[in-house]
């Protein structure tokens, strides 16, 4: 247990007037913007009033305001919510209370890897888990930095990490539950260990933990960014586990053919970490091509398809969709076969 102290340094790309995905503010703009720390059942809140830059969507809003977290452990969670005030209400009131309070979105960390390093970047997400986006269609951030002096004794002070710039870049896109991201890690790790490359694996925060897990290489570098989303969560409703156990071939080809539509969200995050990172090279899951194509060809980098599915690679000796049933009319079978099948 210790005092840490964490710098709340600013905020960027947030929206300022309305936006499905972030308020139901009809108009108007922020007066001020609030960041919110909670961890072992503590509140730590910004008090002064920050600076607003509102410039064509490329929005910031300076704090530089230090939080004195008491009695935290490494592994102590911190949650952020990042609050707008677009009506002079006092900020001290609930939400019910003060109409013009619109919380915007928040994320979590645990206190060790804030203090991992010495400056933090963290993406803000929505109650759906969808990166909350500006109004230029870029992640919402928000920045923080942490002194070694400021840090409870015990703990490791923070460090930079840096990588040459002749290494080799991969960006890997994929979404889906674990079953769907556990190769690309494995593929990260083989073409870190071996060849040397750092690797940026894009994908849902709820797999950071285990692509943390495996990020330890001898060479090269395996790193995580957030795409947004959560497929696992999605497919625990009660209409999704009806359709994915179905055995009806024609909501097999419902679900394939929304398989890419449902994760296209993760586009805006995905093409403004291409731009960050400027990767040589892009690896794309089933999940992920629309995507791909759009930055490689933004970018011009080449894109190369790691697909997990053979029955949806298009040949003549098999089928899309295997059929799981006969049915008693030929010509409903017949029907299913039509659109099931690359033959």
């Amino acid at each position: 247990f210790g005092m840490f102290e964490v710098r709340v340094c600013s905020t960027r790309h947030f929206h300022a007037g309305a936006e499905p995905r972030v308020c139901a503010i009809s108009n108007g703009q922020p007066t001020r913007l609030e960041v919110k720390l909670t961890t072992c059942g503590r509140q730590y809140t910004t008090r002064r009033r920050p600076a607003l830059t509102l410039d064509r969507g490329k929005n910031v809003c300076r704090f530089d305001e230090d939080l004195q977290l008491g009695d935290v452990r490494m592994e102590d969670t911190i949650t952020i919510y990042l609050e707008g005030y677009f009506s002079d209400g006092d900020p001290s009131a609930p939400s019910p209370a003060c109409p013009g309070r619109v919380h915007l979105g928040s994320t979590s960390i645990t206190a060790g890897d804030l203090a991992k390093r010495h400056t933090t970047t963290l993406v803000i997400f929505d109650h759906n888990e969808h990166i909350v986006l500006g109004r230029t269609r870029r992640p919402t951030l928000v920045d923080f930095a942490v002194s070694p002096d400021k840090l409870p004794d015990g703990w490791p002070p923070p460090t930079v990490r840096e990588y040459p710039a002749d290494v080799p870049h991969c960006l890997m896109l994929t979404r889906g539950t674990r079953g769907d991201v556990e190769p690309f890690v494995a593929l990260a790790r083989g073409l870190a260990n071996q060849l040397g490359w750092v690797v940026t694996v894009c994908t849902e925060l709820h797999c950071k933990p285990m692509i943390k897990a495996y990020s330890r290489v001898k060479r090269g570098a395996v790193r995580f960014r957030p795409s947004g989303g959560n497929t696992q969560k999605k497919i625990r409703t009660a209409l999704s586990l009806w359709a994915i156990n179905s055995k009806s071939e024609i909501l097999q080809a419902m679900m394939l053919s929304r398989s890419e539509v449902e994760f296209f969200g993760s586009e805006p995050a995905s093409v403004y970490w291409a731009r960050k990172l400027k990767p040589q090279l892009l690896i794309y899951g089933f999940t992920m091509p629309s995507i791909a194509m759009i930055i490689s060809e933004l970018l011009q980098i080449p894109m190369i398809g790691f697909i997990l599915q053979p029955s949806v690679i298009p040949t003549r000796f098999s089928d899309a969709i295997s059929s799981l049933e006969k049915r008693s009319c030929h010509c409903v079978d017949k029907m299913e076969h039509s659109f099931s099948g690359h033959g």
